[in-house]
C-alpha cells in the first residue's frame, strides 16, 4: 500500500482518519500554521477556520476551500469544538470562546490528535 506524501514534508505522513462526520470542529487561526494544519487535515476532521483578522474572514483556506469565519460568528451547534494549533494561546482562546458560547469546547490540537496514534478522539 502506497503511503501518503505531502511534498516537502516527506513521505509516510498518514492523514488522521475522520471519526465524526460533519463534526463542527474548527481550527483557530488561518495564518501560515493554520493553513498548513488545515491542508494536512484536509477532508479529515475540520469544517473551517476561525481567525480574528478581518482581511481573512469570509475567504477560504488555500488548498482546502475551508471557510474562514470571525470569532463573533461561531455559534453552537455549527461550531462544536475549536482546535488551537499553538498551545501558548490555549487559555486566552478558551476564555474568548467561553464568552461567545460556553457550549463550544476548546482543545489543544496536539492533545486532540493524540500525536502518535491513528485516531482523533475529541470527545472521549
Amino acid at each position: 500500500m502506497a503511503k501518503a506524501s505531502y511534498g516537502c514534508l516527506g513521505t509516510g505522513i498518514q492523514p488522521v482518519p475522520r471519526t465524526l462526520p460533519d463534526s463542527g470542529d474548527y481550527l483557530w487561526g488561518a495564518a501560515a500554521k493554520g493553513v498548513m494544519c488545515a491542508n494536512l487535515l484536509h477532508g479529515v476532521h475540520i469544517e473551517g477556520c476561525v481567525d480574528k483578522n478581518p482581511f481573512k474572514q469570509g475567504k477560504f483556506v488555500p488548498g482546502t476551500g475551508y471557510p474562514v469565519i470571525s470569532p463573533t460568528d461561531i455559534t453552537f451547534p455549527t461550531v462544536r469544538a475549536v482546535l488551537v494549533e499553538n498551545d501558548v494561546y490555549l487559555e486566552e482562546i478558551q476564555l474568548e470562546v467561553m464568552k461567545l458560547d460556553p457550549r463550544i469546547q476548546v482543545y489543544s490540537l496536539h492533545l486532540a490528535l493524540h500525536i502518535g496514534t491513528d485516531t482523533v478522539d475529541l470527545f472521549p
